[in-house]
C-alpha cells in the first residue's frame, strides 16, 4: 500500500504562485511561468501521437 503524505497548498493570484506546505512542515514556493504552458502542450501532442499510431494499427 502506497504511504500517503498529506500537505496543505495556498495560492497567491496576484502574485501567481503557490505556497506548499508538508506535512514535515517544510515549505516551498512554487511559481507558475511560462513553461506550464509549453509543457501541457507537448504533453497533449505526444499523447495525440501516441493516439494516432495505435487507431493505426
Amino acid at each position: 500500500m502506497p504511504k500517503n503524505n498529506s500537505a496543505t497548498v495556498k495560492r497567491n493570484a496576484s502574485a501567481g504562485k503557490f505556497t506548499v506546505r508538508k506535512e514535515s512542515g517544510d515549505i516551498s514556493v512554487h511559481a507558475s511561468g511560462e513553461k506550464t504552458p509549453r509543457t501541457v502542450s507537448s504533453s497533449i501532442s505526444r499523447n495525440k501521437d501516441a493516439l494516432k499510431r495505435l487507431a493505426n494499427r
